[in-house]
């Protein structure tokens, strides 16, 4: 299919040696495995007047604005993404690409509003609502995220992600067994998602079924090494078993992972008294 495209779309522009210049450049600024100025020398050359037009420009411009993304240079993304939508103002990629840059920024209402245009203008685009849904849970209207997660799946059911999300704004809403319930599909779809393991471990330690709770963190630690948080809940689960010495040694890997680690050292503290007594 892409293929097909860019033959329409050099026969359009150029011949000859200009056809063969703009087909390697597409061929590049498509390629997101490339490094991303490599991509964005690519997309730029396209972009230069006379090259391309239309939804090509738009094209170009979402491709040149993730490759600014990847270098977190965001408001550039932005400004490309801006672009895109002014050159095809119904193609809802560019928004769902504009509202990843401003919830990267912390800019979530203004993220809300553009998933809500790419669902829209694409209405069985399960991404947006997933997209949604997090933003959503960002800002703490877990209600919303979950409505959102739902059409999610609904769409596309064999969305891990999406059930995990989910599994998240229940237990925030300290609704834990419709989370374990989600991050148990969560993990049959995807066995190999230290994230969902480390999240239906954190509600089976809420729920104080520590050995289950342990059970998830190692599995999680065994996929992900460098996983702090699934090391600092592993050592309160150990807590609240009274073995202080595993969670002592676990809370010195979460904080030896993650310096800043507030709650792992107040944590540590907790074990080392507890210790002594």
């Amino acid at each position: 299919m892409r293929a097909i495209w860019l033959a329409v779309l050099v026969a359009g522009f150029a011949v000859g040696a200009q056809a063969q210049d703009i087909k390697a450049k597409l061929n590049l600024c498509a390629d997101e495995s490339a490094e991303p100025d490599l991509l964005i020398d690519a997309c730029s050359w396209l972009l230069q007047p006379g090259r391309l037009t239309g939804g090509f420009l738009a094209f170009a411009s979402i491709k040149r604005g993730r490759a600014y993304f990847r270098k977190k240079q965001v408001d550039q993304a932005i400004r490309d993404f801006d672009q895109a939508i002014a050159h095809r103002p119904n193609y809802a990629n560019s928004y769902i690409n504009r509202g990843l840059a401003y919830s990267w920024k912390g800019q979530l209402d203004q993220a809300i509003r553009d998933y809500g245009q790419a669902i829209v203008l694409a209405p069985d685009d399960a991404g947006a609502y997933s997209n949604r849904g997090a933003v959503y849970s960002r800002k703490g209207q877990h209600d919303h995220a979950i409505r959102d997660y739902n059409q999610a799946i609904a769409l596309k059911p064999d969305d891990a992600r999406a059930y995990s999300n989910r599994g998240s704004a229940y237990f925030k809403k300290d609704q834990d067994d419709l989370a374990i319930r989600d991050f148990d599909q969560a993990i049959a779809l995807r066995p190999d998602y230290a994230t969902a393991y480390s999240s239906r471990g954190a509600a089976y330690l809420r729920k104080g079924q520590y050995d289950r709770a342990i059970g998830d963190f190692d599995q999680a630690i065994a996929l992900k090494p460098d996983y702090a948080t699934a090391y600092s809940n592993r050592g309160t689960a150990y807590l609240g078993k009274g073995q202080y010495n595993r969670a002592i040694r676990d809370y010195d890997e979460a904080i030896r992972l993650k310096p800043d680690y507030a709650l792992a050292k107040a944590n540590r503290v907790r074990a080392y008294k507890l210790n002594t007594q």
